[in-house]
């Protein structure tokens, strides 16, 4: 691939270096040391990042100091700022390094760079567990993603829990070929009036079962990083963060916010997490200096049927007899989540929903869910559904759950968006 555009980018110690366009940018190390999401970058082994303006950029940072050779085939920007990774290395080969068992809660503003800290702790500590020598104690890392309208681990409308066994890369991450324990919440947007309430409740579920997985894993350590939201305007932070800090129960919460700050990360918040969990460590990292304030979750939802540049996915279009599929839709409460049935209709055509593992109704708010499709068509004449799957393998269930309806804080979301429906058909393999 021929790339005109090249620049020697020098990044002194303790700065960041960010790079933003519309290109797939490569990177090679020519001296020093230069991370990305808290993997150093090789000279022999150049990665490639795709950048999207205003919705992906990438962050290299340095402690030490270093060069960068960034190639691509358009022009790219570059800014460099102080970084505040360095107070994440010192968590995770200071505190983290010294338990055997941990749970990271990461909170942060929208756009702050709240996914990318709680990404680089996961990879630190996967990275120090994989480089240390042999018979020392095994180790496992745990990434919860609770961002409903980002999910970084497997796909938008969902939260999940991966045991994270390769490096979390922007825009590599998100795809099903991963193999997540999921929840599917019915909308890609963060917690608001309406929906905080059953958010929770799926957080709750969660998290039961992260601890399950982690028993099955085996392992004498184990360490989870959970990437929370922030919630919509009209719902009180302080109430929320401290009944997220109570489901989990975290030994430590790393506020992506310069500490002081008198919105998010308050001395009262911190005050309240200690009040509730005494001998939970808290923690501040300041957030990235150009922050992205588009939301991908339209690109998230696409990428998951089709994959990005680095990894392309085939999908497949499948028939399957109306009287083998029940529609089901959740029922929200103050009191928890339940299901009702739906009558398949015209209304639903375009829409993404997910393959429930439950084998009763009852138990659609509490399974897991086996995969995303979109409902391509209904023949109402010869009773047969038409979607669209990551593969054409058989569905191993029949409940399918449709997206949420909207409401004032949770207006139509990218589940029912007409983009990402023509994208998904476009890359149907023939």
């Amino acid at each position: 691939m021929s790339s005109p555009y090249q620049r020697k980018i020098t990044i002194s110690a303790g700065e960041e270096c960010t790079l933003s366009g519309s290109c797939v940018v490569g990177l090679q190390l020519l001296s020093g040391v230069v991370e990305v999401a808290g993997v150093l970058l090789k000279a022999k082994e150049p990665p490639a990042f795709r950048l999207l303006t205003d919705r992906y950029s990438l962050v290299m940072y340095t402690l030490e100091g270093g060069c960068v050779l960034a190639t691509s085939t358009k022009q790219f920007e570059v800014s460099k700022a102080a970084t505040g990774m360095a107070s994440v290395g010192q968590l995770c080969r200071g505190a983290l390094a010294t338990v055997t068992r941990s749970k990271v809660l990461v909170i942060g503003r929208r756009a702050s760079g709240k996914t990318l800290t709680a990404h680089t702790i996961c990879n630190i500590l996967r990275e120090d567990a994989s480089a240390v020598e042999l018979g020392a104690a095994s180790t496992s890392v745990f990434l919860m993603d609770l961002n409903a309208e980002s999910n970084s681990i497997y796909a938008p409308g969902c939260i999940s829990t991966v045991l994270v066994e390769h490096i979390l890369w922007p825009d590599t991450s998100a795809s099903p070929t991963l193999l997540p324990f999921s929840l599917f919440v019915g909308e890609t947007a963060p917690p608001g009036n309406e929906s905080v309430a059953s958010f929770l409740s799926f957080v709750e579920q969660l998290n039961e079962c992260t601890d399950a997985l982690i028993g099955a894993a085996n392992t004498e350590r184990a360490h989870v990083v959970i990437d929370a939201p922030s919630p919509q305007e009209g719902v009180m932070e302080g109430v929320y963060f401290r009944r997220l800090v109570e489901l989990l129960r975290p030994t430590h919460v790393v506020m992506v916010s310069t500490q002081g700050e008198s919105d998010l990360c308050s001395n009262v918040l911190q005050e309240d997490i200690q009040r509730v969990l005494p001998e939970c460590d808290v923690s501040y990292v300041a957030p990235v200096s150009q922050r992205c304030n588009s939301s991908v979750r339209e690109q998230r939802l696409c990428g998951y049927f089709s994959g990005n540049p680095q990894c392309p996915l085939a999908c497949a279009k499948i028939v399957l007899p109306l009287a083998q599929v029940q529609f089901v839709r959740y029922v929200r409460s103050e009191s928890g989540v339940t299901c009702s049935k739906v009558t398949p209709s015209a209304t639903i055509i375009g829409c993404i929903c997910a393959v429930s593992h439950a084998e009763v109704i009852e138990e659609v708010p509490l399974a897991p869910i086996a995969g995303l499709l979109l409902l391509f068509a209904i023949d109402e004449e010869h009773e047969e559904l038409v979607a669209v799957v990551p593969a054409s393998e058989p569905l191993p269930r029949r409940l399918l759950i449709l997206p949420n309806e909207p409401t004032r804080s949770c207006p139509p979301s990218a589940l029912f968006s007409g983009e990402v429906a023509a994208h998904v058909e476009e890359a149907v393999a023939i």
